[in-house]
Formats: structure tokens, C-alpha cells, sequence
């Protein structure tokens, strides 16, 4: 059972929309609903940042406007949710938004069950880093299947999701009951 609880009126708290690890229901969210986010798509993309941070090294999930892949009519399914905010002030940190990898923007969010709208805060990615993600795509690609590059790992960002950060968010899309088509789309790259 996914927990949940009714959001308190005493402690003020911000609705946030969460499509990729912080989904987790296990979270110290206040979940009101699951939704989605029209006309944006989900996408795994490396930071390409000069770390030897291992978690920093695999691609992370963030959202793009459905122009970005020439795609109409897609939606991102995630979590709404209420948060202290003491608890906004670290996932702000949790999600590098002081170091400027991720960006806030305040969206309408459609439940899934009610039709009713929130406004709510989703963390994107920067556009300087989707664009340095878009614009290496192919040449990250060729990179990683280039044989006896030294230190490879450290050059050179995954295009790709570690298993453990994309078990993390199929296990909760699932757990929500994302449609199933979205699950084997967008959020399995290691089939």
C-alpha cells in the first residue's frame, strides 16, 4: 500500500510534481493525488558535468517540452505532493538547483483520478545542460563504444540511467499505477 496522508493547514507547505526518483511513495511527501503534465515528455539525459561524482556520472530524468522531440499530445505522469518548507529547502539541494543542473517552474498538473487541476512546482532540467545533452547525444554514444579509452568513465557521462536510479522510479511509477505503455516507453531503458 502506497502511503499517504491529509495535508496539515498548520505547517505552510509547497505542491511540488515529481516524475522520476522522488516518486518514491516512501518519501517524506505528503502525496494528494498522481497526475500529469501535458505536452512535455520524459527523458533520461546526463548532466555533463566535469565530476568524478559517480552519481553525478549516469544520465539523470528530467522533462521536455514536447517540441524537443517533434512529439504532440504526451504527457509526464508523476506525484503531486505537499512538502514542508524545511524539506523543499533540501530537495532544492537534493536536485542541484543552486548549482543551476535543474531549474524551477511552476505548472498545471491534471489528476489522474479527479480531472482536478494543481498549480505546482516541477524541477526541470537547465536548457544549457539539455541543450549540451541533445546537442552530444550521437557523440556521446560513439565515445562509450570507442575500445581502450582510458578513463573512460571519468571523460565521458552515460547516456544512460544507472539500474538502480531506473529501478527506483519504475517501481514507483508501477506502484501508482502509471499506464503501463508509459512505464515500457519512456522510464525502462534497459529492457
Amino acid at each position: 500500500m502506497i502511503p499517504t496522508s491529509k495535508p496539515t493547514n498548520s505547517t505552510p507547505s509547497i505542491t511540488i510534481f515529481s516524475y522520476g526518483s522522488n516518486t518514491n511513495p516512501y518519501q517524506h511527501f505528503t502525496i494528494l493525488d498522481t497526475g500529469y503534465l501535458p505536452n512535455h515528455t520524459f527523458a533520461y539525459l546526463p548532466l555533463k558535468t566535469k565530476t568524478n561524482n559517480p552519481t553525478l556520472r549516469t544520465a539523470k530524468a528530467t522533462i521536455l517540452k514536447s517540441t524537443y522531440h517533434k512529439q504532440k499530445n504526451n504527457k509526464v505522469y508523476g506525484t503531486i505532493a505537499q512538502v514542508s518548507k524545511e524539506l523543499y529547502r533540501l530537495i532544492l539541494k537534493k536536485e542541484g538547483v543552486y548549482k543551476n543542473y535543474y531549474t524551477l517552474k511552476t505548472k498545471t498538473i491534471t489528476s489522474l483520478i479527479s480531472k482536478e487541476k494543481y498549480k505546482a512546482v516541477v524541477f526541470v532540467m537547465t536548457d544549457y545542460y539539455i541543450k549540451k545533452a541533445i546537442a552530444s547525444e550521437t557523440t556521446t554514444q560513439n565515445i562509450q563504444t570507442t575500445p581502450n579509452m582510458k578513463h573512460q568513465k571519468y571523460d565521458t557521462p552515460s547516456h544512460l540511467p544507472s539500474k538502480q536510479y531506473e529501478n527506483r522510479i519504475v517501481k514507483s511509477a508501477e506502484a501508482y499505477k502509471f499506464p503501463k505503455n508509459y512505464i515500457n516507453t519512456y522510464l525502462k531503458t534497459l529492457k
